[in-house]
């Protein structure tokens, strides 16, 4: 308790320290459109490091609802941001939590303009979400899923604080100690599952405490269970090398002001988009109908195929040999098609960006 405290004190002081003067940042333009685009917007732009986008998108969410943008926050922070930036998902983390504490700092919007900005400065990490992903869905962690189901929660634990195992593995059983496996109606065992043991457990087996504070945080106050896995990864990348760089993006052109990656498989805009490219491409067409599995459908196969492409792009994206790893590992899981599929798919898409953009220009004309 008295870590926690000092930990929360701690980024107090660095959150008064780092408030930038209101003078020009609160005077962009507050983005006109829906909550689900400007939703989009913010978190695309925060990635691609377009403060403008991302502060205009930031301002239309705290008019409509302050609470739900600083939940919004907490999730984008350990999505995207999370090990390679730690003292700021600290800082946005105390700062979401505390209405209070945001007014002493100037207001939200204040706060807002000043963490955004430096979300979209920061280096970058999404392996909280990648690795989720590969735990959740990968075909070659089936059986160990399995074996874990029918495990109590001290043989959870025992397999999520093993180092000496394969990392992906060493995650899945993080995964099933702290918040439980994806639940199946035939396997009640799935439940079998506490995030205080788990953190308490970590900490006694000396995983970083701050990492570990921070993820009981996140878990609390974004409602997103991959925060579970910041102190994992806190300590396998403490013994790699790191560098960062620029994702390569596809074409983007402005459509009524707002991006064109905006519209993305989230946004009703974006979906109908992709309905459109679907009757005008004949290669993507054949592609979705020789190969979709049923379990997603068509437009939602195409969104899938162009968040890998474009919406999960970044700027000062964080290079580590085990997060990288990992990255290139749920890039071959297919979405509603099989996995083998995936780089055709990639290969359409990248090829037919400015007429999906196009798509994007005409729906738009219908829902904005």
């Amino acid at each position: 308790m008295l870590f926690r405290q000092s930990l929360e004190i701690r980024y107090r002081q660095d959150l008064f320290q780092s408030m930038q003067p209101s003078s020009g940042t609160v005077a962009i333009t507050p983005l006109r459109a829906d909550k689900y685009i400007a939703m989009s917007m913010m978190q695309k732009a925060i990635r691609r490091g377009e403060y403008e986008f991302a502060f205009s998108a930031a301002q239309n969410l705290l008019n409509s609802d302050s609470r739900a943008f600083w939940r919004r926050m907490c999730i984008i922070v350990f999505e995207d941001i999370g090990i390679a930036n730690l003292d700021l998902v600290g800082r946005i983390t105390i700062a979401a939590g505390d209405s209070r504490l945001r007014q002493k700092l100037g207001g939200d919007h204040i706060v807002a303009a000043t963490l955004v900005s430096e979300m979209c400065n920061s280096e970058k990490d999404r392996t909280t979400d990648d690795l989720l992903e590969f735990v959740e869905r990968s075909a070659v962690l089936r059986n160990l899923r399995d074996e874990l189901a029918e495990l109590d929660l001290r043989g959870r634990l025992a397999g999520a604080m093993r180092n000496d195992q394969r990392f992906s593995h060493q995650a899945t059983a993080a995964w099933a100690a702290s918040v439980g496996l994806t639940f199946e109606p035939t396997k009640i065992s799935d439940r079998i599952a506490c995030p205080t043991a788990y953190f308490e457990t970590q900490i006694e087996h000396g995983f970083d405490r701050t990492c570990v504070e921070l993820s009981k945080l996140g878990l609390s106050r974004s409602g997103v269970p991959l925060a579970i896995f910041l102190p994992l990864i806190g300590r396998k990348l403490a013994s790699e090398q790191t560098s960062a760089s620029d994702d390569p993006f596809p074409p983007a052109t402005l459509i009524k002001g707002i991006p064109s990656w905006v519209f993305n498989g989230h946004t009703r805009t974006g979906l109908a988009a992709f309905r459109e490219y679907l009757t005008r491409s004949p290669r993507i067409k054949n592609f979705v109908d020789s190969n979709s599995t049923k379990e997603l459908s068509k437009p939602k196969i195409v969104a899938s195929l162009i968040f890998r492409l474009e919406s999960g792009q970044m700027t000062k994206r964080l290079h580590w040999p085990t997060g990288d790893h990992i990255r290139v590992a749920i890039e071959q899981l297919g979405w509603g098609i099989p996995d083998e599929a995936v780089s055709e798919g990639n290969r359409i898409i990248l090829d037919e960006f400015d007429l999906i953009n196009d798509c994007r220009a005409t729906a738009a004309q219908l829902y904005l």
